[in-house]
């Protein structure tokens, strides 16, 4: 009877555990799909690979869908990239080092897209390797995102160097952070000294308040620009005058 009740127990138990593994295995895979991150087992020894759910979906299949194997994922890889990926993989496999890396893939249905990949081998005590595993991550989204960030700040950066207008960065206290080759012009300093001050000291006394207040105001977010006439005193004594539209503009 003590038996009995000992396997009836260790059933119940196996039976939570089983419960317990389905209810984590759902949830990783949950995790896995709404950060478009799929895990991958190479084996060495029989040269077989296997793919998480999510990873099929990241290459475009549904799961199971195709045979996994080195042909099919290195087909998937753009070509300017296959060459480099493999020797990463190689150095893996003879080092056991891991490894990270970006690199372009197409899915299944033609699309270019960008992938992050983690993974490292395991070698048995002879040094002999056994299996590589590790992540890949479809962060085509993200890339994206930061490849139009870029392209806009170098755009900014085109249009900031070459304006036939005067254009100065300022930081949020004023001191002057960029200026462009037309302000260097205007105000008759080279770079370095207009780099040297803050923008106020550039102005003539009376128009100080007058800046300062809407300066503050752009600065905590209540206007988005302004306009101010001011003038100033060049170094041969003569006043130049000049109109002044101040923004918000984003870091470059």
């Amino acid at each position: 009877k003590q038996t009995e009740q000992k396997l009836t127990q260790q059933a119940h138990q196996l039976k939570q555990k089983t419960r317990q593994l389905k209810q984590r295995t759902r949830q990783l895979n949950h995790a896995q799909e709404r950060a478009k991150i799929g895990s991958w087992e190479w084996n060495l020894q029989a040269n077989t690979i296997k793919w998480t759910d999510e990873l099929y979906r990241v290459h475009g299949y549904e799961p199971g869908e195709v045979e996994v194997d080195l042909d099919l994922v290195f087909a998937h890889i753009h070509p300017d990239d296959a060459p480099w990926v493999g020797e990463i993989l190689e150095e893996s496999r003879q080092k056991g080092s891991s490894f990270r890396y970006q690199s372009f893939f197409y899915d299944a249905g033609g699309n270019l897209r960008r992938t992050e990949v983690y993974g490292a081998t395991t070698h048995d005590k002879h040094g002999e390797p056994l299996v590589m595993r590790g992540t890949a991550q479809d962060i085509t989204d993200s890339w994206q995102q930061a490849e139009q960030l870029r392209r806009s700040e170098e755009l900014f950066r085109t249009i900031f160097q070459g304006a036939a207008i005067g254009i100065l960065h300022l930081a949020d206290n004023g001191d002057i952070l960029k200026v462009n080759p037309a302000a260097v012009e205007i105000f008759r300093l080279s770079d370095e000294q207009l780099r040297e001050q803050r923008f106020d000291t550039l102005l003539n006394e009376q128009d100080n308040g007058r800046f300062h207040h809407q300066f503050q105001a752009l600065v905590s977010g209540e206007i988005n620009q302004f306009q101010l006439d001011s003038s100033w005193q060049n170094e041969a004594g003569n006043r130049r005058w000049v109109k002044l539209n101040i923004s918000r503009l984003p870091q470059f």
